[in-house]
């Protein structure tokens, strides 16, 4: 739940501009202002220092589960990966990107259809893409795409996986 409030708290705090990562619910140019509401306390402050907290737990994952979770709107381990991404996006500590890639290369490792399984792959390739090994930029793009190699095919199907046609629309 912490998740969904922080990422709809972002999505009103910033405009949506960029054509590279991340960009669904905010941009790279939007990080310094986001950065600045956080520090400025308050429910920014209050849900970073949650999403820290559950960041920290999730760093002490092995692995990321490997079964679907029915009837379940969320879950901390299937929201581990999204929120270690997050994490390190607004404040830029590598134990949080560090802690994406051994996750990802496990699940790309054991063959886990992350997107089966529940997780937010879309954000994960977001906003880790740019930290991610090449391998790992690809499995995830994989999973989104039967081609994985069509950049504007990933970014049209993401933007419809969260119901979005257009960044602007949104606002």
């Amino acid at each position: 739940r912490i998740m969904r409030y922080f990422l709809i708290l972002l999505f009103f705090a910033a405009g949506l501009s960029a054509a590279e990562h991340p960009h669904l619910l905010f941009s790279k140019e939007d990080i310094p202002a986001l950065q600045a509401k956080i520090k400025a306390g308050g429910i920014p402050g209050k849900a970073y220092k949650q999403l820290i907290a559950r960041c920290n737990k999730h760093l002490q994952m092995k692995s990321v589960p490997s079964k679907i979770v029915k009837s379940q709107l969320s879950d901390a381990k299937l929201d581990a990966l999204s929120e270690l991404a997050l994490a390190w996006q607004l404040g830029g500590d590598m134990k949080y990107l560090n802690a994406v890639e051994r996750l990802v290369t496990d699940a790309r490792n054991r063959k886990i259809d992350l997107i089966k399984t529940g997780h937010h792959v879309p954000y994960i390739l977001d906003w880790a893409y740019v930290g991610l090994s090449l391998a790992n930029q690809k499995y995830l793009k994989d999973l989104i795409t039967p081609s994985g190699n069509n950049e504007e095919d990933v970014h049209a199907l993401v933007r419809s996986y969260i119901g979005v046609r257009n960044y602007h629309e949104a606002l």
